[in-house]
Order: structure tokens, then C-alpha cells, then sequence
């Protein structure tokens, strides 16, 4: 599957897929981009425009429909009395045409054409701003949980390392003869379950990050966080997750 969506055969990534590496950490800092960059980024807006800009079109072929339409027509040849003058300079003949054509009995349906293309440009409207109001929804949305994982994976950062300083104590008790089996035990396991509430944790970082991803549109270069910040022109180009 994975394969497929970068747009290759289905075998073309067992190897990178064959080799086993640690997951990649999520920044807490993320390029989110300006809104307007929203728009060219989302295929489902990009998508959502075009649609708009062809009904817009439709509204302009409707209502020339309504005009009258003047078509040009010519000819030209050689004509003579013989074979011999055929050619000849003052056998030339030539032709021009002009027609006129007036839909001037159409008019109730072509003012209905323009009616109905004028509706169908309302209605590509309002899906188009439907469309950008559910993006920026969908944006809001993967901030505000990618914001609250972040949250939680710091808490359990620290009540992990809490956890495995106090196993690290119990172990040396233990050691000294100043603390029982038991105690040590509780320890341990304290620890064992920081730890794995910290992975389980990490794992829901980087599925909100996905999913930030996907509403962000994606595809954009990442860029080094101070230098950008420095740089003229980039407030607001990127967004704390929390």
C-alpha cells in the first residue's frame, strides 16, 4: 500500500521496509505555513477553485449565446472565356460573404441559460468557501490534538524518568540489604509501566502528526526553525503545536 501511494509497484519498497531503524521522534515545532498557502497546497481546494472558475466561465458562454453572431465568408478563383486567358490577370474572381445570425426568437431560453449558469456559479461558491471553512477546520482541529499529545508526552517524560530514578534507588537498596524483594518489585514495575505509557504516547504523537500533515496538504520544503524565524517576512510561517 505504501508503495502504491508514492507511486510505485507494489514490491518497489521491501527493501527500505526490510530494514529495521528507531522511529523517528515528532517536532514539537511544525512548518504550518500561512492560510493562503493553505489553498494552493489542499487538492480538495485547488479542486474546489477550478470547479469555481469553470462555472464563472459558463456564465460568459451563456450570455454570449445571446448576442448576435457574425460569421465571414470568402472565395477566390480564375475564370475565362478560354484556356489561354484562365491565367491571366483580369480573370481573377473573388468572393465575400458576411452572415448574420440572431437567436431573436430563443430569448426566454437563453435568459433561462444564463439564469441556470448563474446558479450553478452560486452553488460552485459556497461549496468552494464550505470547502476552505472544513480545511481550516480540519487545520485547527490537528493543532489543537497535536498540541495536547505534546502535552502528554511531556508529562510522561517526566514521570517516566521519576519512575526509573525510583527503580534505580529501590535496586540499590535492595543491594545494601536496606530494602525487601517486594519493594523492589513495586519499583520495577512502576517503571515498566511509565515506560510503556511513554510509548504508547509516542505512538499517538505520531499519528496526530499524520494527520496534521494530511490537513496541512503536505508537500511543502522544511525549513530550519531560528533561521527561518530570522528571516524578513516570516512571522507567522510557522505554529507551535501547542
Amino acid at each position: 500500500r505504501l508503495a502504491v501511494l508514492v507511486g510505485e509497484a507494489p514490491s518497489a519498497v521491501e527493501g527500505e521496509l526490510a530494514s529495521l531503524a528507531p522511529r523517528p521522534l515528532a517536532d514539537e515545532l511544525v512548518p504550518a505555513g500561512l492560510p493562503s498557502e493553505l489553498l494552493l497546497r489542499r487538492p480538495d481546494l485547488r479542486a474546489a477553485e477550478r470547479q469555481l472558475a469553470a462555472a464563472s466561465a459558463e456564465i460568459g458562454v451563456a450570455v454570449a449565446r445571446r448576442f448576435p453572431r457574425v460569421t465571414l465568408g470568402g472565395a477566390g478563383g480564375w475564370a475565362g472565356r478560354g484556356f489561354g486567358d484562365l491565367f491571366a490577370a483580369a480573370s481573377g474572381t473573388w468572393n465575400l460573404g458576411v452572415a448574420v445570425s440572431w437567436p431573436i426568437f430563443q430569448g426566454g431560453r437563453l435568459r433561462a441559460g444564463v439564469h441556470a449558469a448563474e446558479a450553478r456559479h452560486a452553488a460552485a461558491e459556497a461549496a468552494y468557501r464550505l470547502a476552505v471553512l472544513r480545511a481550516l477546520e480540519d487545520v485547527e482541529t490537528s493543532l489543537v490534538a497535536y498540541g495536547e499529545s505534546q502535552v502528554a508526552r511531556r508529562e510522561r517524560r517526566t514521570a517516566a524518568h521519576a519512575a526509573e530514578h525510583a527503580a534505580r534507588l529501590a535496586r540499590r537498596l535492595y543491594a545494601d540489604g536496606l530494602a525487601d524483594f517486594e519493594t523492589l518489585f513495586a519499583a520495577e514495575r512502576e517503571a515498566a509501566e511509565a515506560q510503556e505509557g511513554l510509548a504508547t504516547v509516542e505512538t499517538t504523537v505520531g499519528v496526530r502528526l499524520v494527520g496534521l500533515y494530511k490537513a496541512l496538504g503536505g508537500g511543502w520544503q522544511v525549513f530550519e526553525p531560528l533561521a527561518s524565524a530570522s528571516a524578513p517576512g516570516s512571522a507567522g510561517a510557522e505554529l507551535m503545536a501547542d
